[in-house]
């Protein structure tokens, strides 16, 4: 996510376009939002990828928006990408599970960490877990998008305008 694109690093692209999307949602009733970050918090190094560093940073809440903006603002690319732990997570932090629940993953990248998101989304859906996860690829490889098919809707975004439709 340090990576430039468009003119900027994709993870400052990521944060402003979440801060905006969070905005969009205010209003809404009966609406409760959430925030799980991953890759922010132990650094990659040549020896060292921290497999589990995923973390719910704003628990799921009623007129959180504020809260959930000031987050995102904070947040640092660092780590690596274990995308099929945080959805499963993800799923946990639902307080509703027989609630609408939407999952918006925003990445640059696959998963880095030998675990299958594919088998993971299936578990879900197995499960009865209602989840409907979007999946915002930024400046991702086209090689790579057919990882993500079995996850959700997948959405190749290509610069900030096409994010914001």
């Amino acid at each position: 996510m340090n990576g430039k694109w468009q003119g900027s690093t994709r993870i400052e692209i990521a944060k402003r376009l979440l801060a905006s999307a969070v905005d969009s949602l205010r209003g809404f009733p009966n609406l409760e939002i959430g925030l799980r970050i991953y890759g922010h918090q132990s650094p990659v190094t040549s020896t060292y990828q921290d497999c589990n560093d995923t973390k719910l940073e704003v628990p799921f809440g009623p007129d959180n928006h504020d809260l959930a903006k000031a987050t995102i603002k904070n947040v640092k690319a660092k780590g690596t990408t274990p995308i099929a732990l945080s959805l499963e997570a993800a799923a946990g932090d639902f307080p509703n599970k027989d609630s609408r629940n939407v999952i918006i993953l925003i990445t640059d990248g696959v998963e880095a960490c030998g675990k299958d998101p594919c088998k993971i989304a299936m578990a879900l859906r197995a499960k009865g877990i209602n989840v409907k996860p979007f999946v915002i690829g930024l400046g991702i490889d086209l090689a790579y998008i057919h990882h993500f098919d079995c996850i959700g809707e997948f959405h190749d975004v290509q610069n900030e305008i096409s994010f914001k439709n």
